[in-house]
C-alpha cells in the first residue's frame, strides 16, 4: 500500500529518477484546489492547497522494487494537494492525488501519530516525521505544519521583511528544517518551501532519506473562533 501511495503521485521516467507526468503537472500548475466543503468546526484553523516534493534517497538503504525490476529510483519528485487542519494542539493532514483523490491522513498530537491510508490499514509511530516518512515515503513535521503556515516560529527568522505595514519571517532553520516564506497574504504565507536537513547539518533519524525539499502552496484560509 505505501508504495502505490507514491505511485499515485508519480511515475517513472528513467531508471534512477521518478517525475510526476507532464499532465498532472499541467493540471495542478492550472488550477488551485477547491477548498472542503464542510464548515470549520469552532477553534480549528484549515489550510488547503497544492504540494510538490522532491526526495533524495540513500540507494544503499532501499531495498530492490522487485526481482525483475531493478533498484528503486535514488530520486523521486511527487506532487498533489494538501488539506491541513489544527485544534488544541492536534494536527491533521491528508494528501491527495492532483485530481483530488484522498490517499492518506495522518494525525499528531503530543502523544505520537497516526496514520490512515485509503484502504483502511492503520499506521503508528513515536513521531510525525517517522510515521510520514513510513506511510508518505516523505518526512513532513504534521504538528509544526500549522505553525509555520500560520507564521508562529518557535525560534527566531534568520530574514524578516515589512509586508503591508507588517514584519514576517521570509527565512528561519527550526531545528533541522530550513524554511522559506513567500507571497505573504494578511494571516498565512502563500508559499511555503521546507528543506531537510537545514543548510549543512547532518542528517539525521531517517534511515532512508538525504534530502527534502517540499513546497507547499496555499490556496485557501478558514478558522472559526
Amino acid at each position: 500500500m505505501i508504495r502505490r501511495l507514491a505511485s499515485a503521485l508519480a511515475t517513472r521516467a528513467a531508471p534512477h529518477v521518478r517525475v510526476t507526468s507532464a499532465v498532472l503537472v499541467l493540471a495542478l500548475a492550472a488550477c488551485a484546489s477547491t477548498p472542503p466543503d464542510t464548515p470549520v468546526a469552532a477553534g480549528v484553523e484549515r489550510w488547503s492547497g497544492r504540494f510538490s516534493a522532491t526526495v533524495n534517497y540513500d540507494p544503499a538503504a532501499l531495498r530492490p522494487q522487485s526481482p525483475e525490476g531493478g533498484p528503486p529510483p535514488s530520486v523521486e519528485r511527487l506532487a498533489g494537494r494538501f488539506l491541513l487542519s489544527n485544534a488544541a494542539g492536534t494536527s491533521e493532514l491528508e494528501l491527495a492525488t492532483p485530481l483530488g483523490q484522498t490517499l492518506a491522513r495522518a494525525r499528531a498530537d503530543a502523544s505520537g501519530a497516526t496514520a490512515t491510508t485509503s484502504d483502511g490499514r492503520s499506521y503508528s509511530a513515536d513521531s510525525a516525521e517517522a510515521l510520514t516518512e513510513q506511510v508518505f515515503r516523505i518526512r513532513l513535521p504534521v504538528g509544526r505544519l500549522a505553525r509555520w503556515l500560520g507564521g508562529r516560529l518557535a525560534v527566531a527568522p534568520v530574514e524578516t521583511a515589512v509586508v503591508d505595514g507588517v514584519t514576517r519571517p521570509v527565512r528561519a532553520i527550526d531545528e533541522d528544517w530550513n524554511l522559506q516564506f513567500d507571497d505573504w497574504r494578511v494571516t498565512h504565507p502563500g508559499r511555503l518551501t521546507i528543506d531537510w536537513p537545514a543548510g549543512d547539518r547532518p542528517r539525521t533519524l531517517s534511515a532512508t532519506i538525504r534530502r527534502l525539499n517540499v513546497r507547499l502552496v496555499v490556496d485557501s484560509h478558514e478558522t472559526a473562533r
